[in-house]
């Protein structure tokens, strides 16, 4: 009975709560010879190489780390894979700052159910541009 009632409250939070996603990835780092012989190790990161000891983030939420052996990226912020989102809400992006606000109203917050403004001008493009 005691397991029944788990994955009935299990089944409950599932249909509640929606999670997103997040995720990481690893590429072993790479060698380079200077003329005199020396050993260079390096990541490779959309056509940037990057020495080892070197972070770095990306306007679309990653977070990179080279090492002597790999680079190693994650999702952080509106990617990191933390959010609980309910059901009646959804996750709006502002940069990589996640912010919840009714999936009925985008104006009002989801959390606490105060109005918040939308400023819809920054994505729009004036005539005279």
């Amino acid at each position: 009975m005691y397991q029944l009632g788990l994955i009935l409250l299990c089944v409950s939070f599932c249909s509640i709560f929606r999670p997103t996603a997040s995720f990481c990835y690893e590429q072993n780092a790479n060698t380079e010879f200077t003329r005199l012989g020396r050993a260079i190790k390096f990541c490779s990161f959309r056509g940037i190489k990057l020495l080892s000891g070197s972070r770095l983030k990306t306007q679309d939420c990653l977070s990179c780390n080279c090492t002597t052996e790999k680079l190693k990226c994650c999702g952080f912020g509106v990617n990191s894979g933390l959010h609980v989102v309910p059901k009646q809400c959804k996750m709006l992006k502002d940069g990589c700052t996640p912010h919840y606000v009714r999936r009925d109203n985008e104006n009002v917050d989801c959390v606490s159910g105060t109005p918040i403004m939308i400023d819809d001008s920054a994505h729009k493009k004036s005539d005279h541009d």
